[in-house]
């Protein structure tokens, strides 16, 4: 497989706040600019492939598995118990939000201004799901029976939940009704809406595939990264041209010397890769063509799209 490669451009011996050319390894001629969490060194990565002296890696704080562009050139990431936001332009760091405990490995900033986390250890909650209003107070906050390890939440256009967790997809409103539950076996890592009967999920830690299964958990179709020497199929986004970019966890820590993000087209070939020294990616945000002034979200057919200021 073409994967196998790709690791031929000179690597990063350390991180530093502006990127070059060389620091990357790619596929071919493709180019992108995106943005990836780094689970190995904490790093949120801005790579811009076509200007790379306008790309810069900011560090983040101790925990981050999830992101969001939220508008107004910024992106936010779930941190820790809370979440912070950081500007697109430049990295700096804008607002900071420390939620009541535990640790947040999801969230998404409504249409309306609220933000919605879900995460582990929250203290009188436990494993759950919490709301803020616009002015980031706790207005509300529930669990789902029998969900344990929610790793990944997403908004629907009828304004529901999708939510991925170990051995369980679901969607539920915003009160924690649950209006469908699937038993999918393993550590789901992301789960996000096609349409009305399907979702496309990612086996999260433990695996590289990603499925797309109907409300049953019928599995309908599956792209398998097992070719891949090594990694974990996590946070993936799927392109207008229908491609899916996908972040290659290789596991905690900086102790990492491969491929972080793949491009499989239609047919499951990978026609781009990334990769720097040290990185572990856990999700990535493809910002070709985006608005970065509008609010995104992955309501229609997984792809990324504009839903308010």
């Amino acid at each position: 497989m073409r994967a196998r490669t790709m690791v031929t451009a000179l690597w990063l011996t350390t991180l530093a706040a502006t990127v070059t050319a060389a620091d990357e390894t790619r596929t071919n001629a493709i180019t992108h600019r995106f943005l990836a969490v780094d689970d190995g060194t904490l790093t949120l990565h801005y790579v811009d492939q076509v200007e790379p002296a306008k790309s810069w890696r900011v560090k983040f704080g101790r925990y981050c598995m999830d992101m969001q562009l939220i508008g107004s050139n910024r992106v936010a990431l779930a941190v820790d118990s809370g979440y912070r936001e950081f500007d697109l332009a430049d990295g700096k760091e804008r607002k900071v939000v420390k939620g009541p405990g535990g640790l947040m490995h999801a969230m998404e900033r409504l249409q309306d201004g609220r933000t919605v986390l879900g995460g582990r250890d929250i203290p009188s909650l436990g494993h759950g799901v919490m709301i803020l209003d616009a002015a980031d107070k706790v207005v509300k906050q529930f669990t789902l029976p029998g969900v344990q390890w929610i790793r990944h939440l997403r908004s629907t256009v009828r304004g529901t939940l999708i939510i991925a967790a170990v051995n369980t997809v679901l969607e539920c409103d915003l009160d924690g009704k649950i209006i469908w539950s699937a038993a999918v076996p393993g550590n789901n890592f992301k789960a996000v809406e096609l349409d009305e009967q399907r979702v496309l999920v990612s086996c999260g830690p433990g695996g590289r595939t990603l499925r797309t299964l109907d409300h049953a958990g019928k599995v309908l179709a599956t792209l398998d990264g097992k070719d891949l020497k090594e990694g974990n199929f996590v946070g993936f986004q799927r392109l207008a041209n229908g491609n899916l970019v996908v972040a290659n966890w290789l596991g905690h820590g900086s102790e990492h010397n491969w491929l972080g993000l793949f491009e499989y087209d239609a047919a499951g070939a990978v026609v781009w890769s990334y990769g720097v020294e040290k990185s572990s990616f856990v999700e990535v945000i493809v910002l070709d063509g985006l608005d970065l002034k509008m609010l995104h979200a992955q309501q229609v057919n997984g792809v990324l799209r504009t839903v308010g200021p």
